[in-house]
């Protein structure tokens, strides 16, 4: 928005400059310029124009944000990772040392129910969380497919993380690699 906005001040601008090169073309403001520069002047500003405004209408057309706030059988989460993709969302701040239940959110239909995750540490020490993924009920995530396109989430097993910082999930069925995020733990 800022961009659009910067855009249209620049326009107002150049607006200014036109009118009153038409109307008062002697004026002390259009005498000022010297021979050339005023050409020169609004070549430019139409450029910055142009420039700041389709910049703004694109950030807003593909901006996406980093998490998601959603309601999930009557309560408020959100949602963070990468969404459109693949992300989590959790009760509680997820700790170290503390037991912690996720729910993890995808936008494709993955088949997450004989996942394994490997968890990542900063330290680069690796741990496999064998975590019981159970799906949500199709009736608790039917508004959200509508609104956001979320096709699955499931609730993983409760987990004990043992490093504080950005741990690394990746989420595979055995062989292959369904999916990863990375998510910060305090």
């Amino acid at each position: 928005m800022v961009y659009i906005a910067l855009g249209i001040a620049s326009l107002a601008i150049l607006l200014v400059l036109l009118f009153a090169d038409k109307f008062t073309p002697f004026s002390a403001m259009m005498s000022s310029f010297k021979e050339g520069t005023f050409k020169k002047g609004i070549v430019s500003l139409s450029i910055v124009t142009i420039a700041f405004t389709s910049y703004g209408v694109y950030y807003e057309l593909t901006y996406q944000p980093s998490y998601l706030d959603i309601q999930v059988e009557g309560e408020h989460y959100t949602v963070f990772g990468d969404v459109g993709e693949f992300g989590y969302y959790s009760d509680t701040l997820i700790k170290k040392d503390a037991e912690t239940e996720m729910h993890l959110v995808s936008w494709g239909e993955l088949g997450l129910e004989k996942a394994e995750i490997i968890v990542q540490y900063p330290s680069g020490k690796e741990d496999i969380w064998e975590a019981e993924l159970s799906r949500l009920k199709q009736s608790s995530i039917s508004p959200l497919t509508e609104n956001y396109q979320i096709q699955d989430i499931h609730k993983a097993s409760l987990y004990t993380f043992k490093e504080k910082g950005n741990v690394e999930l990746s989420i595979t069925d055995g062989e292959k690699e369904l999916s990863s995020l990375k998510i910060e733990v305090k």
